[in-house]
């Protein structure tokens, strides 16, 4: 059911809405997602999720496509019950509905539901539940793949539920059809405890030479020994096609040893070949999140071989680095034997204000690679835990942009930004919840935010 939202405009590039919400809604922001230009301004829109929360951080919540230009709404629709600060993850599929824009899939982990959204107008196109009933926090992960496994022309999508089953928290993995009356085809369960799909990430690598591109899975709660020392979290290599692992990249870096509160494989994200060698390579978020000693990291790992090629650690202990990831390829003309890839990383929990970074990761035929900061560090509103999520975001539909694979056509690459989740301000007479978009160079372009 689609509800409307009033907008207020302030001066400069500083949107409010204003919705008849009868309780703080204190998540806005906490998930966004790119969306295709439906309103014919030659500006990509923003998906942002809008909770109503209430008693006991329980509530209701909807997705609300934002204009890109004037951030004033365009649609919302309800995705149902929810809890504070549950995932609520959402990502473009393809247009199954034939409007010419690609459809938002969106999941509601509380529910354990996903949905497919027209992007257009929001309407429901199709729903899933999960497989092993619940609760399971089916849809703590989704992701669109490329490939068409079951050959009726359309690609299909990874659903992850962590819990499954019933919150023990072995985690399955579910490759669905990308057809609005297709099922489910392949079922991935995970190891007892591993917490099993708490990431999913597509490459574009057949490992097992059987004509179907491997997905990588994070396990973030997968213990394992290696000379006497118990290490934690761990990421699996999988054909989604039959569910088989191919390989399973453990962490074992001394600096995260017996720290059960870092979260190797909080988040994945493919980065392209930057050594050359034929196999695109990844980055893993390492995060500490529960306030406790630890340092946080992202590793990029090699695709090929499994081995890290630089790790780059945050100063500052349990302030969540790497809990939000996002990456774009850097087209260079000159650079044959190296790749390079500007990333954009979250700090949420940092001095509790929340900090965004810029880094560029270039590539070397050796195997290895360099972490540099691109420019300084974001800052946020004391408690805003900015960071939480970010995203690209490139408005300018006349430059294409666009899935992952697409992200080496160089007229793509100068121009995309990013969004930033600032989900909470504690601060009093704050504003609670705003989504922020800057361009590449860093400059904040506009901010969405929501009052009550």
């Amino acid at each position: 059911m689609k509800t409307s939202i009033a907008i207020t405009l302030t001066a400069s590039t500083l949107f409010t809405l204003v919705t008849p919400a009868s309780a703080a809604v204190v998540d806005f922001g906490y998930e966004a997602s790119r969306l295709p230009d439906i309103d014919n301004d030659k500006l990509a829109e923003l998906a942002v999720l809008v909770p109503d929360i209430g008693f006991n951080d329980l509530g209701t919540a909807s997705i609300a496509a934002l204009s890109g230009d004037t951030g004033a709404p365009l649609w919302t629709a309800d995705i149902g019950d929810y809890r504070r600060m549950e995932f609520v993850p959402m990502d473009l599929l393809h247009d199954l509905d034939e409007d010419h824009h690609k459809d938002l899939l969106v999941a509601n982990s509380y529910t354990d539901e996903v949905f497919l959204l027209s992007a257009r107008s929001g309407d429901e196109l199709a729903a899933w539940s999960s497989p092993a009933g619940a609760p399971t926090r089916f849809g703590h992960t989704i992701a669109a793949l490329h490939q068409d496994l079951d050959d009726d022309g359309v690609p299909e999508f990874a659903v992850a539920a962590t819990g499954a089953p019933h919150y023990a928290g072995s985690g399955v993995v579910y490759i669905f059809s990308g057809v609005l009356e297709g099922g489910l085809l392949t079922t991935i369960p995970g190891p007892e405890g591993s917490g099993f799909g708490f990431a999913i990430e597509p490459t574009y690598t057949d490992y097992d030479a059987d004509g179907v591109d491997e997905i990588l899975v994070s396990a973030i709660g997968q213990t394992h020994v290696v000379g006497g020392q118990i290490y934690r979290g761990s990421v699996y290599i999988i054909n989604p096609a039959t569910g088989a692992t191919i390989d399973r990249i453990d962490n074992t870096d001394d600096q995260d040893l017996h720290a059960n509160n870092i979260l190797f494989g909080y988040t994945l994200q493919r980065t392209g070949d930057l050594d050359r060698n034929g196999v695109d390579d990844f980055i893993v978020g390492a995060p500490n999140v529960q306030g406790t000693l630890g340092t946080s990291s992202i590793s990029v790992i090699s695709g090929e071989t499994g081995d890290e090629m630089c790790r780059y650690d945050s100063t500052i202990d349990f302030d969540g680095f790497g809990s939000g990831l996002a990456a774009k390829w850097r087209f260079d003309p000159l650079a044959i034997d190296h790749g390079t890839v500007d990333v954009v990383v979250g700090a949420p929990d940092e001095d509790t204000f929340g900090r965004v970074y810029a880094l560029r990761i270039v590539g070397d035929p050796a195997g290895t690679c360099t972490v540099t900061p691109t420019f300084d560090e974001l800052g946020a509103v004391a408690g805003s835990y900015a960071g939480n999520r970010v995203a690209l975001y490139n408005r300018n539909i006349n430059i294409a942009y666009q899935d992952e694979v697409e992200w080496l056509s160089p007229s793509s690459l100068l121009h995309s930004g990013f969004v930033v989740s600032q989900f909470e301000d504690s601060v009093p007479g704050g504003a609670i919840g705003s989504v922020r978009y800057y361009d590449s160079d860093g400059v904040l372009e506009k901010t969405f935010v929501y009052t009550p």
